[in-house]
């Protein structure tokens, strides 16, 4: 395996762009036929983060720990969060007071969504309380 992906760090970075896409791919089908309205995208973006975070499990979790302090790693994450928050804005913007949702607010999404689904992960709290909470987190910085 380490042939083709370099070493483990290479391994453990296309793991993490596969789940990438996976999540990316999973916000998409779901905005797709989205009402046009606030509550159902804020819930449909809150839902899909967590949903695909409880799919990957701990596996994702343990791959991250894996390549944490990697420049690898910062990178590729640096590039999630702004394509996967830019993503939920696009889907957000029309129902933002000013048209667009400022990017330091998409970035607490991500932040609030991360933390919900690692409390889910250690049992912590409930798949339908996270969900509930980074719903009311996205209404709350779109209105």
């Amino acid at each position: 395996m380490y042939r083709h992906f370099g070493d483990r760090a290479g391994l453990l970075a296309e793991l993490y762009r596969e789940f990438d896409e996976r999540q990316h791919a999973v916000l998409d089908a779901a905005l797709l036929n989205a009402p046009a309205q606030l509550d159902a995208v804020a819930e449909i973006v809150a839902g899909s983060y967590l949903d695909c975070s409880a799919a990957e499990g701990a596996e994702m979790a343990g791959v991250v720990d894996a390549l944490s302090g990697s420049p690898v790693l910062d990178e590729l994450r640096r590039d999630s969060v702004r394509a996967y928050a830019g993503k939920c804005g696009a889907a957000l913007a029309p129902f933002a007071p000013a048209g667009s949702v400022p990017e330091a607010d998409l970035h607490a999404v991500v932040g609030a969504g991360d933390a919900l689904a690692r409390a889910v992960a250690s049992d912590l709290t409930t798949a339908t309380a996270a969900r509930a909470t980074l719903t009311r987190v996205i209404l709350s910085l779109t209105h």
